[in-house]
């Protein structure tokens, strides 16, 4: 990668940063102990209820190979929304996909350690509190470096 090609990135992240924290310092530093992120483009199989039914593990066994896709399109509709963050309900409008696809895919960021909660809350049509979720310092790296990479071949 050239200078000026680093200076982008750089800058780009430095943006990207301060839109997610709502300042212009740095994501917290990585440590030695920071568990790589799983891959959020891989395809798996949904978790089950204990008492799961016949119906349900059918459910489950029909998303897995596009559960990737919607783990991803999920992760970047948080991405894209910064610090103001996305709840279950305004991700379900915004892609199109049904709530019972999109929230378990965003519950599985969140185990993943992609998303967190904001800690703010925000009304559902049905007149609810449902959580914000946003990038965790994390996931904000994993998505610039997923980013560079498609368009580089760099991480």
């Amino acid at each position: 990668m050239n200078a000026v090609a680093e200076v982008i990135v750089a800058v780009a992240l430095a943006r990207a940063v301060g839109r997610v924290y709502g300042t212009d310092a740095a994501a917290p530093q990585a440590t030695l102990f920071d568990r790589p992120l799983p891959d959020p483009t891989r395809d798996i199989a949904g978790g089950l209820h204990r008492e799961a039914g016949d119906t349900e593990r059918a459910a489950a066994e029909l998303v897995a190979p596009r559960s990737g896709t919607w783990r991803w399109r999920v992760l970047l509709a948080v991405a894209r929304a910064g610090a103001s963050g996305r709840t279950d309900w305004e991700l379900h409008t915004e892609l199109g996909g049904l709530l019972y696809t999109v929230a378990p895919r965003r519950h599985e960021l969140a185990r993943d350690g992609w998303i967190e909660d904001s800690g703010k809350r925000r009304r559902t049509p049905s007149g609810t509190e449902a959580v914000v979720w946003v990038l965790s310092p994390a996931g904000l790296v994993g998505v610039l470096e997923k980013a560079l990479w498609a368009k580089t071949g760099v991480a």
